[in-house]
C-alpha cells in the first residue's frame, strides 16, 4: 500500500469564546489534533500563554495516511480548543 504524508499546521485562532470570563480568569487554550477523532493520531499544541482569545501556536503535526484513503476523500480532520485552568 502507497501512503503519503499529510503535513497540517496549525497557526493561530481568532475571536474563541471567553469561557473563563465568569470567573475572571485569563484564557490559556490548547488545540488538538488528530484524524477522525482516533486517540493515536492525536497531537496536541503549546498552550498560548499570551493571545487569549486569539491564540497562536504554530504547531505542525505530520501524518502518514494511505494513497487510497486521500483519493477517496476518507480522512477526517479534528481540531478541539481546550482552555486550561489557570489560578
Amino acid at each position: 500500500m502507497e501512503c503519503r504524508e499529510l503535513e497540517i499546521t496549525l497557526i493561530s485562532a481568532q475571536n474563541l469564546e471567553n469561557v473563563r470570563n465568569f470567573f475572571k480568569k485569563r484564557v490559556r487554550v490548547h488545540a488538538k489534533i488528530s484524524l477522525g477523532g482516533n486517540l493515536r493520531t492525536q497531537n496536541t499544541t503549546p498552550v498560548d500563554k499570551e493571545g487569549q482569545t486569539n491564540p497562536v501556536w504554530n504547531f505542525t503535526a505530520v501524518y502518514t495516511v494511505g494513497k487510497n484513503a486521500v483519493k477517496s476523500h476518507e480522512i477526517k480532520l479534528l481540531i478541539q480548543f481546550f482552555c486550561v485552568r489557570t489560578s
